[in-house]
């Protein structure tokens, strides 16, 4: 939580920075995420599970006429379910730090409603417990990711949109007993589809 702390704080410092330095706005970003959890192989499966997403973003215009960026750092809990193959269920809790950065192409005014199409990567940081599913995978201390998605904006300060997250890569490998593995699958991809919900100050 120490940790957590410390870089939610410098995050928000250094977005506040920037907000100071260019021309932008400063926000408060957050939702629920679905996580679709896939395996490369084996009798097992996996099962959609919702979790959440908040921290700050700050959004500014670059020279060319609608295009801008997005940063944000957010504190993001996903929740993924393992189907086996006696009928159980694993379930496990994934807590990360993710640090987006979009390119946007907006259509509209600010001031009254706009539409705006986004994509670019994401960086996330894996915190607390790495073993996941009874000991069973791995997860990577940081995972690079890919954003799409499209959002409204209404008056200034409200914006929903929706952005799946597709990983770059695996989330986690197999490290347990081979012939578990090969039932389970060697590794796992979690991407997501989020509802999000912005407010900008």
């Amino acid at each position: 939580m120490k940790k957590l702390r410390l870089l939610f704080a410098m995050g928000t410092l250094l977005l506040t920075w920037t907000a100071v330095q260019a021309k932008g706005y400063f926000g408060v970003r957050g939702g629920i995420n679905v996580s679709q959890v896939s395996l490369d192989k084996g009798v097992f499966s996996g099962d959609n599970r919702c979790g959440f997403f908040l921290g700050p973003t700050f959004e500014f215009s670059l020279p060319v006429m609608g295009l801008g960026m997005d940063v944000a750092l957010l504190y993001d809990l996903k929740t993924a379910k393992m189907a086996q193959e006696d009928g159980t269920t694993l379930t496990e809790k994934f807590n990360y730090v993710d640090c987006p950065l979009n390119l946007r192409y907006t259509i509209g005014s600010d001031k009254i409603v706009s539409f705006s199409m986004h994509t670019g990567p994401q960086l996330s940081l894996t915190l607390g417990n790495t073993r996941v599913f009874d000991g069973n995978y791995s997860l990577d201390q940081t995972m690079l990711s890919w954003n799409v998605g499209a959002s409204f904006r209404l008056f200034t300060h409200y914006q929903f949109g929706y952005n799946y997250n597709v990983g770059v890569g695996r989330t986690a490998e197999f490290i347990g007993d081979k012939a578990l593995g090969d039932l389970m699958g060697r590794k796992f991809d979690n991407n997501t589809h989020q509802i999000t919900l912005t407010y900008y100050f």
